[in-house]
């Protein structure tokens, strides 16, 4: 079958994040499989205009901003040869809608609903927050993928039957995976890590915020920010405030290796968003016996058992935060169980698991 996906980003784009790694390693997923898959996507500074990324024809068209409408204006006939069109359903929606014969899927890792409001001025916010509440009127005939139980609740609470969404799991992303572990890798001193872009919705301020009292009582604490974004400016200087910014480093972007090498040694990861689709770094750090403090939020949740494979704390209350990070770093033991855990509860999650669900779905002949 020949596959288009709707994209905002490919996997080379700078600003590339979680939905483009899903997205592309679902694609693989699909060229295995013996489908032909294109992408169609923005483009950005230095980035051809068509480009094979490992068998995925990427078509970049227009700005980011503009796509969603130039593609419906300009790309419908070119559209019509695919048999299956797949929009990646995470920031604004495309509105696609296919040609007759056609098969359209909205895969869907995460819609803001108001928490966009926490992430950008109020004029654009107010732009993502109308075109989602648009969705239950121009996706009434699409099917849907989504990547949590959190998220399919999400679609179903905006008006999305049920029975048009099935759960599609995202897979572990790391390329290289150690078959034993070592426990000497494990840092000597209180270590604890964030994965992930630095963006305002990802709430790092309050795990800083919860910091002062624990460095106090363990002088040689650590947290690593591993990533970079538009918000790193604002969390540096939310470190001076609080007087901790020699316990906190601010790695920016790191390779591969680099991620593998602090997930190992760290003790714990946070991960305090607000919302997200599911928490992509739960999974990588669970490879490594690593347990997650999490806020009990959407499509964190789901993916964490609450005081077996990590915790779960309130969003914005430092305080809370303060209490889990001390009960992880003060209790090896429990840090130990909890990452044995993580370890075989994240065994069932894989890419192909994931691609096989969103395919049987589309080549079923019920739809």
């Amino acid at each position: 079958m020949k596959i288009a996906w709707l994209t905002h980003r490919d996997i080379k784009n700078p600003r590339a994040g979680g939905a483009e790694i899903a997205v592309h390693r679902l694609s693989l997923e699909q060229i295995a499989q013996g489908h032909e898959v294109s992408w169609f996507t923005s483009k950005f500074p230095g980035a051809e205009n068509t480009e094979v990324i490992d068998g995925i024809k990427v078509n970049r068209v227009s700005s980011e901003n503009l796509l969603n409408w130039y593609l419906l204006v300009f790309f419908r006939k070119i559209m019509r040869p695919f048999d299956i069109v797949i929009e990646s359903l995470c920031k604004v929606p495309f509105f696609w809608r296919g040609h007759k014969s056609q098969k359209v899927m909205a895969y869907t890792t995460h819609l803001f609903g108001k928490a966009i409001f926490d992430e950008t001025n109020p004029l654009a916010g107010s732009y993502v927050y109308f075109l989602e509440k648009l969705i239950p009127f121009f996706y009434q005939k699409h099917l849907f993928a989504a990547i949590s139980p959190s998220t399919k609740d999400d679609l179903i609470s905006r008006g999305i039957p049920s029975s048009r969404i099935v759960v599609a799991p995202c897979g572990i992303n790391l390329k290289v995976v150690p078959g034993i572990l070592n426990a000497e890798t494990r840092s000597k001193t209180p270590l604890i890590i964030y994965v992930g872009r630095l963006k305002k919705y990802k709430g790092l301020e309050y795990v800083l915020r919860s910091l002062p009292p624990i460095i106090k009582k363990t002088p040689e604490f650590q947290l690593m920010i591993l990533g970079d974004g538009d918000d790193r400016s604002r969390l540096e200087e939310e470190a001076r405030n609080l007087g901790i910014q020699n316990h906190v480093l601010f790695t920016g972007y790191v390779s591969e290796e680099e991620k593998i090498k602090w997930l190992q040694q760290a003790w714990v990861m946070v991960y305090p968003s607000v919302k997200e689709g599911q928490g992509l770094s739960i999974l990588e750090a669970a490879v490594f016996q690593t347990p997650t403090i999490a806020s009990h939020s959407p499509g964190l949740r789901d993916f964490i058992l609450n005081g077996k494979t990590g915790l779960l704390v309130g969003h914005t209350q430092p305080e809370t935060w303060a209490t889990a990070i001390e009960e992880t770093i003060n209790n090896a033991s429990l840090r130990q169980i909890m990452g044995k855990n993580a370890q075989e509860f994240c065994q069932q999650f894989s890419w192909r698991k994931s691609s096989e669900t969103v395919m049987n779905v589309l080549q079923s002949k019920d739809q």
